[in-house]
C-alpha cells in the first residue's frame, strides 16, 4: 500500500498505538480470513506523524494464503483492504484478489 500526499504541505495523522498500518483479507462473503496485525502486540501510546509534501508512505506484507489459524484457504475470491490506523482510520480502496 503506497500513501502518497498530493500537497505540498505536511499532512499529520494522529495515531492511538505504536501501529501505523494493516492489511485485512476477507472472503466472498465478507467475513475476516486474515489480519497482518493478528496475535502482534504494539505499544499503547498517542503518537503523531507526518507525511511531507509530495511525499509517500509505502507498506509491502505478503500473504501466505492462510488464515488467521494457519490453515490454507481454500481457492476462490478474497478482498483486500490496506488501512493507515490513524484517528480516524484511513481505508484504502479494496483489491480483490484470486486464489487458485
Amino acid at each position: 500500500m503506497i500513501a502518497t500526499n498530493t500537497s505540498e504541505s505536511l499532512l499529520p495523522f494522529r495515531f492511538g498505538s505504536g501501529q501505523t498500518y494493516d492489511f485485512v483479507i476477507s472472503d466472498a462473503a465478507g467475513k475476516e480470513v486474515w489480519r497482518w496485525s493478528h496475535d502482534q502486540f504494539f505499544t499503547q501510546v498517542v503518537r503523531s506523524d507526518s507525511i511531507r509534501g509530495k511525499d509517500k508512505w509505502r507498506f509491502d506484507v505478503v500473504w501466505d494464503h492462510r488464515d488467521n489459524d494457519g490453515n490454507k484457504v481454500p481457492p476462490g475470491r478474497y478482498r483486500l483492504v490496506g488501512i493507515i490506523k490513524s484517528l480516524p482510520e484511513v481505508r484504502a480502496v479494496p483489491v480483490t484478489l484470486d486464489v487458485r
